[in-house]
């Protein structure tokens, strides 16, 4: 009897033992947990949540319009229903995120560097409003610009004159072309040597002679010498000239003294004309050309021409045009759906515009 009391009091020790380790595993966690909970950044979790809102609502778009079950983030973005979703550092989520859709609720798997998880999310309680409302998710717009098309092939070169635009380029070329002819009047010029010619001068009151300019005062005339001469094959005797047949008078010739120092004489018929050299200089002597009838003088050159008329061929100048055409596409509006006051958006100059649904 003692020892079956013994064991049952072991046994109610061991019980007792037990059930104080359990209550303390359970009401106080391990060292490393409590390290694991107070070290994790808070902002993760609000992200995390917030990033499977935006797939949910874009998910929710993508339903209505396309007869599928199943999206993946890669194409949520493809089709502009989101952006690229990032962690609390700023990191890329996996563009293989996806949702699933059922008949009552969404699946939502979301993986990204600093957290993973999956969410289910009955329809029911998206469409219930009875709660406040906490998160939003709202339309960004951006109005996109009008894009070119490309140039079309350059056209065939015309004469009609075609403006450049927004819409049209335009080159030109001038080209020369015939117009016609007309006559003109053309000039031949020819040359020849002019002649060269000296002339010597005097001062006024001065006479010229042998290169000398000379002032005279005459004075009262002399008697010329006079001498007679016969012609040749007469003898003369006196004042007559014998030939073999017949007599000749002599013929007389007159002469006057040499000049001597600065008296000059000059023969005048029977009288030799005396004059004093009062002032003398060397003269001067004067170049210049001459040209024949007909030309005239330049340098020393005679010139002359000779006018013709002649038909020319006239050309005139003539502008061609060719241009390329393109057209201008109309701009569309791009729509996301995110939450409020994405900074990634509007620094792409996205406009938030309106709110799409909240989480309640």
């Amino acid at each position: 009897m003692k020892n079956s009391s013994l064991i049952r009091t072991i046994l109610f020790n061991i019980l007792i033992i037990l059930t104080v380790l359990i209550i303390y595993l359970l009401f106080f966690p391990k060292k490393s947990y409590v390290g694991e909970k107070l070290d994790k950044n808070p902002n993760i979790e609000k992200t995390f949540n917030s990033n499977i809102n935006s797939m949910k609502i874009a998910g929710l778009k993508f339903f209505t319009d396309n007869n599928s079950t199943k999206v993946t983030l890669q194409e949520l973005i493809d089709k502009e229903l989101l952006v690229e979703l990032k962690d609390s550092n700023d990191s890329k989520c996996d563009l293989n995120s996806y949702i699933e859709k059922s008949d009552n609720k969404l699946v939502i798997y979301l993986k990204c560097p600093d957290s993973e998880n999956t969410k289910e999310i009955f329809l029911e309680s998206i469409e219930d409003n009875t709660n406040e409302k906490l998160l939003c998710i709202y339309e960004y717009k951006k109005q996109g610009k009008g894009e070119y098309t490309d140039w079309s092939n350059w056209s065939e070169w015309s004469t009609e004159k075609i403006e450049k635009d927004e819409l049209t380029n335009v080159e030109e070329k001038i080209e020369k072309e015939d117009d016609g002819t007309e006559i003109i009047e053309k000039t031949n010029e020819y040359s020849i040597d002019a002649t060269y010619n000296t002339k010597i001068g005097c001062p006024n009151g001065y006479r010229e002679q042998n290169g000398i300019c000379k002032i005279r005062e005459e004075k009262n005339s002399i008697d010329a010498s006079v001498s007679y001469l016969c012609p040749n094959g007469y003898t003369r005797n006196g004042l007559k000239c014998y030939g073999s047949t017949n007599t000749l008078n002599a013929l007389a010739q007159y002469y006057c003294p040499s000049n001597q120092g600065n008296t000059e004489y000059e023969l005048s018929e029977t009288k030799c004309r005396v004059f004093i050299i009062k002032y003398s200089q060397k003269a001067t002597i004067e170049e210049y050309y001459t040209c024949p009838n007909g030309y005239y003088l330049s340098g020393n050159k005679c010139y002359t021409s000779n006018t013709y008329k002649e038909e020319v061929k006239k050309t005139k100048d003539v502008t061609y045009y060719r241009y390329q055409k393109r057209s201008k596409q109309e701009s569309k509006t791009e729509i996301i759906w995110s939450t409020k006051d994405n900074q990634e958006l509007i620094d792409k100059e996205y406009t938030m515009d309106r709110v799409i649904t909240c989480e309640f």
